[in-house]
């Protein structure tokens, strides 16, 4: 017999009635079955089993997920998913997630705090469980009121809700690492090349920028600053604009390893040696930092195993809705290469 999906009334069709005539039990029955096992007698389990078996039946998804509200589906948000770090971070997710027999729906809102926007207002209304959203777009949003309606885990977002999960890196204290061993080196003219303007975690890490050059009691020069797109590109455009100021600082922290790679683009095609004229300094360590030339100073970051903590919380949290919130902060390590050097030997 062709198995034609439920929903259908077609002559030879078999429908959850056709199961449930056959194993002698109601349609609601049949229904728990497929739902929720554990609230049917094993008797009646045993016969409706057979009876699906035995007739082919094949539940129709979309109507199952309505009437159970179990999709299967997790969403996860981006601002990208041409960065490498953010595919390093969905890795992460997507195999926990494939673990517990789960699929990721991803949604890329391409730097756009609108469709980011977007994404939060509908995923309440998509075919989906839960949400991971990873890293930002733009302005905060209110995660709590989303936490409402689903399980909600954050990954390197700068929101501090009371209701989601969140799982960030320790980014105040990597920036001193950075400062720090900039500062070892001698250097204390150090500017910055931040994300794009405006976004909170770029205007986050040019907080902790700024932090970390006091708490180091060396000069902050508003010349020596600049922000750009989170790309190579825009880092290549940035250092272009930093060299024809009056004054440039001696090494340059990046707010992350993409924009440092445009960045030291940028210096050689100017005739800027790095490190010997200017240090150059990453911040999450790209997949291609280590094998640039020269390679690239930067932190190591927790991606994969941000991605992992996410997926299991709001895996988790499908299982026990009241359990206590998560807030873990992991450390960050100073990965030290060649793009970085002396003061004196500049």
């Amino acid at each position: 017999m062709d198995v034609i999906q439920d929903g259908s009334e077609q002559r030879g069709t078999v429908t959850i009635k056709t199961v449930a005539k056959l194993a002698g039990v109601s349609i609601s029955t049949v229904s728990r079955v497929l739902n929720n096992p554990e609230s049917v007698t094993e008797d009646k389990r045993l016969r409706v089993n057979r009876a699906i078996e035995e007739l082919r039946y094949v539940p129709n998804p979309v109507a199952r997920a309505l009437g159970s509200r179990k999709v299967g589906s997790i969403a996860i948000v981006v601002p990208t998913i041409l960065n490498p770090l953010m595919n390093e971070a969905m890795r992460g997710i997507i195999e926990v997630l494939d673990e517990g027999c789960y699929d990721a729906i991803v949604f890329d809102s391409n730097e756009d705090f609108t469709r980011e926007q977007t994404f939060y207002e509908l995923l309440p209304h998509k075919m989906v469980e839960g949400a991971i959203f990873l890293a930002s777009a733009g302005r905060e949003l209110d995660f709590d009121a989303l936490a409402e309606k689903m399980p909600v885990a954050l990954i390197s977002r700068p929101e501090t809700p009371t209701k989601v999960d969140t799982f960030v890196s320790d980014e105040r204290h990597g920036m001193r690492l950075l400062a720090e061993h900039l500062a070892a080196l001698g250097h204390k003219e150090i500017g910055h090349i931040g994300g794009a303007f405006g976004n909170s975690s770029a205007m986050l890490r040019f907080d902790y920028f700024k932090d970390a050059l006091d708490h180091l009691r060396l000069p902050w020069h508003p010349e020596y600053n600049t922000f750009c797109d989170w790309s190579i590109h825009g880092g290549y455009e940035a250092m272009l604009r930093l060299v024809k100021r009056t004054h440039r600082p001696s090494a340059i922290i990046c707010s992350t390893d993409l924009i440092a790679l445009g960045a030291m683009a940028g210096a050689r095609e100017l005739g800027i040696r790095i490190p010997e004229e200017l240090s150059v300094t990453g911040f999450d360590n790209a997949p291609s930092s280590p094998f640039i030339y020269p390679s690239l100073t930067t932190l190591k970051y927790p991606n994969y195993r941000l991605g992992r903590l996410a997926a299991r919380a709001v895996l988790r949290r499908l299982r026990l809705k009241d359990r206590r919130i998560i807030r873990k902060v992991i450390p960050l390590e100073l990965i030290q290469r060649n793009s970085t050097t002396e003061l004196h030997s500049i």
